[in-house]
Protein backbone atom coordinates (compact mmCIF):
# COMPACT_ATOMS: atom_id res chain seq x y z
CA UNK A 1 0.00 0.00 0.00
CA UNK A 2 2.84 2.39 0.89
CA UNK A 3 4.47 1.73 -2.48
CA UNK A 4 1.20 2.42 -4.28
CA UNK A 5 0.79 5.73 -2.46
CA UNK A 6 4.39 6.68 -3.30
CA UNK A 7 3.82 5.88 -6.97
CA UNK A 8 0.57 7.79 -6.97
CA UNK A 9 2.21 10.80 -5.33
CA UNK A 10 5.09 10.71 -7.80
CA UNK A 11 2.75 10.55 -10.77
CA UNK A 12 0.64 13.34 -9.30
CA UNK A 13 3.73 15.52 -8.87
CA UNK A 14 4.81 14.87 -12.45
CA UNK A 15 1.30 15.64 -13.70
CA UNK A 16 1.13 18.88 -11.71
CA UNK A 17 4.55 20.02 -12.93
CA UNK A 18 3.64 19.11 -16.51
CA UNK A 19 0.32 20.93 -16.33
CA UNK A 20 1.85 23.95 -14.65
CA UNK A 21 4.58 24.32 -17.25
CA UNK A 22 2.08 23.73 -20.06
CA UNK A 23 -0.26 26.42 -18.69
CA UNK A 24 2.38 29.01 -17.86
CA UNK A 25 2.48 32.01 -20.13
CA UNK A 26 5.94 33.31 -19.40
CA UNK A 27 6.95 36.69 -20.72
CA UNK A 28 10.61 37.68 -20.98
CA UNK A 29 11.88 39.26 -17.77
CA UNK A 30 14.65 41.18 -19.53
CA UNK A 31 15.14 42.41 -23.07
CA UNK A 32 18.34 40.36 -23.45
CA UNK A 33 16.99 37.10 -22.04
CA UNK A 34 14.27 34.77 -23.26
CA UNK A 35 11.59 33.58 -20.86
CA UNK A 36 12.82 30.03 -21.35
CA UNK A 37 16.37 31.03 -20.39
CA UNK A 38 15.12 32.74 -17.23
CA UNK A 39 12.95 29.75 -16.32
CA UNK A 40 15.70 27.18 -16.87
CA UNK A 41 18.77 29.10 -15.74
CA UNK A 42 17.98 32.17 -13.66
CA UNK A 43 15.62 30.14 -11.47
CA UNK A 44 17.86 27.09 -11.26
CA UNK A 45 19.38 25.57 -8.13
CA UNK A 46 22.91 26.52 -9.21
CA UNK A 47 21.96 30.16 -9.79
CA UNK A 48 20.00 30.31 -6.52
CA UNK A 49 22.98 28.94 -4.58
CA UNK A 50 25.22 31.49 -6.27
CA UNK A 51 22.79 34.21 -5.16
CA UNK A 52 22.87 32.82 -1.61
CA UNK A 53 26.66 33.31 -1.68
CA UNK A 54 26.12 36.90 -2.82
CA UNK A 55 23.66 37.50 -0.01
CA UNK A 56 26.15 36.05 2.49
CA UNK A 57 28.81 38.41 1.17
CA UNK A 58 26.49 41.39 1.41
CA UNK A 59 25.56 40.54 4.98
CA UNK A 60 29.26 40.15 5.84
CA UNK A 61 29.86 43.63 4.39
CA UNK A 62 27.04 45.03 6.54
CA UNK A 63 28.62 43.35 9.57
CA UNK A 64 31.99 44.97 8.78
CA UNK A 65 30.41 48.34 8.12
CA UNK A 66 28.55 48.15 11.43
CA UNK A 67 31.83 47.39 13.26
CA UNK A 68 33.58 50.34 11.57
CA UNK A 69 30.63 52.61 12.37
CA UNK A 70 30.81 51.80 16.08
CA UNK A 71 31.47 55.01 17.99
CA UNK A 72 30.92 57.13 14.87
CA UNK A 73 27.18 56.61 14.67
CA UNK A 74 25.05 56.74 17.79
CA UNK A 75 23.47 53.52 19.06
CA UNK A 76 20.05 55.12 18.58
CA UNK A 77 20.69 55.79 14.88
CA UNK A 78 22.09 52.28 14.40
CA UNK A 79 18.97 50.89 16.04
CA UNK A 80 16.78 52.97 13.69
CA UNK A 81 18.72 51.65 10.69
CA UNK A 82 18.00 48.14 11.88
CA UNK A 83 19.80 44.81 11.61
CA UNK A 84 22.91 46.29 13.25
CA UNK A 85 22.68 44.56 16.62
CA UNK A 86 25.09 41.72 17.45
CA UNK A 87 22.41 39.00 17.65
CA UNK A 88 20.95 39.80 14.23
CA UNK A 89 24.34 40.05 12.56
CA UNK A 90 25.97 37.03 14.17
CA UNK A 91 23.03 34.70 14.72
CA UNK A 92 20.19 35.86 12.50
CA UNK A 93 22.23 36.38 9.34
CA UNK A 94 23.82 32.93 9.66
CA UNK A 95 20.55 31.16 10.41
CA UNK A 96 18.51 32.99 7.76
CA UNK A 97 20.91 32.25 4.93
CA UNK A 98 21.38 28.68 6.12
CA UNK A 99 17.59 28.16 6.11
CA UNK A 100 17.26 29.42 2.54
CA UNK A 101 20.18 27.32 1.27
CA UNK A 102 18.94 24.27 3.18
CA UNK A 103 15.46 24.62 1.73
CA UNK A 104 16.80 24.90 -1.82
CA UNK A 105 19.02 21.85 -1.38
CA UNK A 106 16.26 19.85 0.34
CA UNK A 107 13.79 20.60 -2.45
CA UNK A 108 16.34 19.62 -5.08
CA UNK A 109 17.06 16.39 -3.21
CA UNK A 110 13.37 15.47 -2.90
CA UNK A 111 12.68 16.26 -6.55
CA UNK A 112 15.62 14.16 -7.70
CA UNK A 113 14.47 11.33 -5.42
CA UNK A 114 10.99 11.41 -6.97
CA UNK A 115 12.44 11.54 -10.47
CA UNK A 116 14.55 8.47 -9.70
CA UNK A 117 11.54 6.62 -8.30
CA UNK A 118 9.52 7.57 -11.35
CA UNK A 119 12.26 6.28 -13.67
CA UNK A 120 12.27 2.98 -11.76
CA UNK A 121 8.49 2.67 -12.09
CA UNK A 122 8.58 3.47 -15.79
CA UNK A 123 11.23 0.78 -16.24
CA UNK A 124 9.11 -1.76 -14.35
CA UNK A 125 6.12 -0.90 -16.53
CA UNK A 126 8.16 -1.16 -19.72
CA UNK A 127 7.88 2.52 -20.63
CA UNK A 128 11.39 3.52 -19.55
CA UNK A 129 14.89 2.25 -20.14
CA UNK A 130 17.58 0.97 -17.82
CA UNK A 131 19.73 3.84 -19.07
CA UNK A 132 17.11 6.32 -17.85
CA UNK A 133 17.08 4.63 -14.43
CA UNK A 134 20.87 4.76 -14.14
CA UNK A 135 20.97 8.42 -15.14
CA UNK A 136 18.20 9.32 -12.70
CA UNK A 137 20.01 7.36 -10.00
CA UNK A 138 23.29 9.18 -10.72
CA UNK A 139 21.59 12.58 -10.54
CA UNK A 140 19.74 11.59 -7.37
CA UNK A 141 22.96 10.39 -5.71
CA UNK A 142 24.72 13.65 -6.62
CA UNK A 143 21.89 15.62 -5.05
CA UNK A 144 21.88 13.36 -2.01
CA UNK A 145 25.64 13.80 -1.56
CA UNK A 146 25.34 17.56 -1.98
CA UNK A 147 22.57 17.78 0.61
CA UNK A 148 24.48 15.51 3.00
CA UNK A 149 27.63 17.68 2.72
CA UNK A 150 25.52 20.78 3.37
CA UNK A 151 23.89 19.11 6.38
CA UNK A 152 27.21 17.95 7.79
CA UNK A 153 28.72 21.46 7.70
CA UNK A 154 25.57 23.19 8.97
CA UNK A 155 24.68 24.28 12.47
CA UNK A 156 22.16 26.60 14.03
CA UNK A 157 23.81 29.63 15.58
CA UNK A 158 22.46 30.56 19.00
Amino acid sequence: MRKFILILMTLLLVAIVSLASAELKLRPLHRHETAEHSFENRYSLDNALSCVEGIQGSLQSLRQLTEKAAGKISPEVLKQIGNTDWETQNLGFKNWVNSVEGTLRKQDYLIKQLQYQLAQEKFKQGTGSGKDVKEAQRIYQESENSFQKFWDRSFIAD
